[in-house]
């Protein structure tokens, strides 16, 4: 019972954090600013593999009774893949995302890691903007999806 209070209390704060995340974005998105889409790209990445990774824990404790196997699951959900390495959250998402959002992934990974910002073609910028309001919003729904099966 103890470790759920921790677990709801984290939830909330991480929810707190990431609202704000979200509408600074959602700014960002407006302003059709390439490089800070794409780094809301890959926060809702992370936002996507950390949710699955807690589905596939929770569901897994759920399916468990014995409190030895469930303390074992929650080593899993302890990488925080909000601040996850771009790198390491896009090749955790390639594997759960949908192949037609695989070229976003990459093409935003590119433009943040880039040391200096590379001239973007016309397509590619198109493209960022295009396909991550189809993203994020695809994620949204997911996260919404979760927050509703996590709290009942």
């Amino acid at each position: 019972m103890i470790k759920s209070m921790r677990t709801t209390e984290g939830f909330t704060l991480h929810m707190q954090w990431i609202e704000q995340f979200v509408k600074e974005a959602e700014q960002a998105l407006e302003l059709e600013n390439v490089r800070t889409t794409a780094q809301t790209v890959l926060f809702y990445a992370g936002m996507h593999v950390q949710i699955e990774k807690q589905q596939a824990a929770a569901s897994q404790d759920h399916k468990l009774n014995g409190s030895h196997q469930a303390g074992s699951s929650q080593t899993e959900t302890t990488n925080d893949w909000l601040l996850a390495p771009e790198e390491e959250v896009v090749k955790a998402a390639l594997e759960i995302t949908a192949e037609s959002f695989h070229p976003l992934l990459k093409l935003s990974l590119q433009t943040v890691i880039e040391d200096e910002e590379r001239l973007l073609t016309l397509e590619e910028r198109t493209y960022i903007h295009s396909y991550a309001s189809r993203y994020i919003s695809q994620i949204k729904e997911k996260v919404n999806q979760f927050g509703t099966y996590w709290l009942h």
